[in-house]
């Protein structure tokens, strides 16, 4: 459930400083976790700003699984993930492990739903990027930050959904 607009707009400009932003990857994912398995799948802190998905994939090297909570919008069936990594220098694992093995699963609102991701090319980020920036104009900031070009995905769904994540 979205904050209230007031509320979404300080909010959105406070989350874009730089001392908001070394918080919010340190400490947020931890407590953003603890309140999504606390209530069964159900809310996420995120979820106050912005749309959230937990993106569930394999580790590239490790073959590990992964749950990765990410803001998304929607492109028609497809769920579009910008890799900014709060303006990092480098690309997050997740994009890499995607690059490598595309074939994932999303839990978005509490439903599991197998997923394929797939590489925007510059036209299709071009495309989508405003609707992004809607939901969180920080991506633009990260994006400068970073000094590279973010990776956008598209994750379409491949089959089935599953109930409850």
């Amino acid at each position: 459930m979205p904050a209230p607009e007031p509320i979404l707009r300080i909010l959105k400009r406070v989350g874009r400083t730089p001392a908001a932003v070394a918080m919010s990857r340190r400490i947020v994912p931890a407590v953003d976790g603890w309140v999504h398995r606390a209530s069964g799948g159900r809310w996420r802190l995120t979820n106050v700003l912005f749309p959230t998905l937990v993106l569930e994939h394999a580790g590239r090297r490790s073959g590990r699984r992964f749950r990765t909570p990410l803001a998304y919008v929607r492109d028609g069936e497809a769920y579009v993930l910008a890799a900014t990594n709060f303006g990092q220098a480098h690309h997050p694992a997740w994009s890499h492990n995607l690059l490598a093995s595309p074939a994932a699963s999303a839990v978005v609102d509490g439903e599991r739903i197998a997923v394929m991701a797939e590489l925007a090319t510059p036209e299709e980020r071009a495309r989508v990027w405003p609707a992004l920036l809607r939901i969180w104009p920080g991506f633009d900031d990260y994006r400068a930050r970073s000094g590279r070009d973010v990776r956008v995905f598209f994750l379409r769904p491949r089959g089935p959904v599953s109930p409850r994540g």
